[in-house]
């Protein structure tokens, strides 16, 4: 056997690579040396696969990068609900301060009004009575009424002088003041202290109405006028000065 025919043997029994064209055996569908298949189809289904693959990567890289911006944008939305709840809480506990102070003040002006009430009855029991008894009796018992109210209102003005110096004070320790906390508890002594000035100056009110209706019934009547030569000096002792009455009305 020849050479030719040795080489013309070993043709027969290879064939060769469409892609890289080296040779390969008779019937291989995929080439040993590039790893690629012989039928075309074969190689359109495995790029497709690639394909599909990359498309995937993209999709899921895709995906998650949208979950992350939905998730930060569920932090942004749960901080300004976290923002919003606090300011809606802040403004129920201050409506809730406010109902709280008015119900005192309604609870102290009922309060005043029954004692007013109670005073102006008092008041015209006494009248009633004094219209019975002598001129001077009378005199008498409107003078002692005087200097009690006069002694009451004293002792009421003090009080309100006493408590608006510490509102004073409180004031200027407002001012000075950086601590939250702090601030709030001298805000809440503040409306405290100015209940308690509002109910001394109520009652201060309702001793002043009793002293004028006191000054008068002090007024001499015409059958006095007819006995008596001139009428009595009234008694300015016992009443509040200006500076006081002005004190009272600040």
């Amino acid at each position: 056997m020849t050479i030719e025919n040795i080489d013309a043997d070993s043709d027969a029994s290879q064939n060769h690579c469409k892609l890289c064209l080296q040779p390969m055996p008779v019937g291989a569908a995929v080439c040993s040396h590039c790893q690629k298949h012989q039928n075309w189809v074969m190689r359109y289904l495995s790029n497709v696969g690639i394909l599909i693959s990359f498309g995937l990567l993209i999709f899921a890289v895709a995906q998650f990068y949208q979950a992350s911006r939905e998730r930060e944008n569920a932090k942004e939305a749960a901080e300004v609900a976290r923002e919003a709840a606090q300011v809606a809480n802040d403004a129920r506990q201050k409506i809730e301060s406010l109902v709280v102070q008015l119900k005192a003040l309604e609870s102290t002006a009922k309060r005043d009004l029954e004692e007013a009430t109670r005073i102006a009855e008092s008041a015209l029991s006494k009248a009633v009575v004094s219209t019975v008894k002598t001129q001077e009796n009378r005199k008498d018992l409107h003078k002692a009424r005087k200097r009690q109210i006069a002694k009451e209102m004293t002792e009421l003005q003090r009080e309100i002088n006493q408590i608006q110096e510490r509102i004073w004070k409180i004031e200027l320790e407002r001012g000075k003041v950086q601590n939250a906390t702090h601030l709030r508890n001298l805000n809440a002594e503040q409306s405290r202290l100015e209940i308690e000035i509002y109910k001394r100056s109520s009652k201060l009110d309702v001793r002043q109405v009793e002293l004028e209706e006191l000054e008068e019934l002090s007024k001499p009547t015409p059958s006095d006028m007819s006995t008596m030569g001139s009428p009595p000096v009234a008694e300015t002792d016992i009443v509040p000065s200006a500076a006081n009455k002005s004190t009272i009305r600040r």
